[in-house]
């Protein structure tokens, strides 16, 4: 699973005021995984995951929210992207995608 930051252009949106942004991912309202996003691509990326439903987290203290979530079921089959869009001017939370990638195993 990939979580992403945007801003309303697509493009990599790192931190707001110095600070980065933090992806936290929870199942059965544990966090079992929380990393800063990739300076270069604002990127987490969570590997080895098990098939099953997360709730994906965006938390950026100065941010509207503070904090983003979104609900997902992980297919054994595919890489999944979560994808929190902001206005970079207003500091606000526009959207949230998803994005499905399925592995085609008979393409090899």
């Amino acid at each position: 699973m990939i979580v992403t930051i945007r801003n309303q252009n697509e493009n990599a949106m790192t931190s707001v005021d110095g600070v980065i942004f933090v992806a936290i991912l929870k199942q059965d309202d544990t966090i079992i995984q929380h990393k800063s996003v990739n300076l270069r691509y604002a990127d987490a990326q969570f590997a080895h995951l098990e098939s099953g439903q997360y709730t994906v987290i965006a938390f950026h203290q100065s941010v509207n929210p503070p904090e983003a979530q979104q609900t997902v079921t992980l297919l054994e089959d595919e890489l999944l992207e979560v994808r929190f869009i902001y206005s970079e001017p207003e500091k606000q939370l526009l959207r949230i995608r998803l994005n499905r990638f399925p592995f085609d195993f008979n393409t090899y």
